[in-house]
């Protein structure tokens, strides 16, 4: 099997946003036939079984134009997180890793469907193990945001410190 690369991935990216682009426009003049079948329909000029080819073509080029945009959704995303650096060693993520935190999850939510879970609650994760220095990190699937520790918040005497040390009105408004 061939292993994915970032230019492969960008031209098949935009066909499928290309063809979508163009069923979509398919579509819309679908609709515009299809409500002038209708009318014709209506008037006793125009058949319903047109009425009914025009919307079983609308329903086909509808469920195409969401194919292409899933398939364009998914590479684009695969394409975002290849781009990505790791932040343990700076190295480009690149295709294959992003592909194989792609199917990770896949396995992930697969696995804890099968062993009798209704609702798989994996957090919106995607686990990227590095390839060069092998650091696991876990970006968001929608946006890409990295998934840092949480802020810890300051203690009592630090506040207290801060407080004592900042007398002007600026600090004044941002300690509250």
């Amino acid at each position: 099997m061939k292993q994915p690369s970032l230019t492969r991935m960008k031209s098949r990216q935009k066909i499928y946003k290309t063809l979508g682009n163009l069923v979509l426009r398919l579509v819309l003049i679908n609709i515009a036939v299809l409500l002038y079948s209708i009318f014709r329909a209506c008037r006793g000029t125009g058949s319903w079984r047109t009425v009914a080819i025009w919307l079983v073509i609308f329903l086909l080029g509808f469920f195409m134009h969401s194919f292409l945009y899933v398939k364009w959704w998914l590479f684009h995303r695969i394409e975002t997180l290849a781009l990505k650096t790791c932040p343990a060693c700076g190295t480009t993520f690149g295709a294959v890793t992003a592909l194989q935190a792609k199917n990770d999850y896949s396995k992930r939510r697969r696995e804890r469907t099968r062993a009798g879970k209704a609702s798989p609650k994996l957090g919106p994760f995607w686990h990227v193990q590095c390839s060069k220095c092998q650091e696991t990190t876990r970006y968001h699937i929608r946006t890409f945001e990295r998934e840092d520790s949480p802020q810890r918040l300051p203690s009592a005497t630090e506040v207290s410190h801060v407080q004592d040390t900042c007398n002007n009105q600026a600090c004044d408004k941002i300690l509250g």
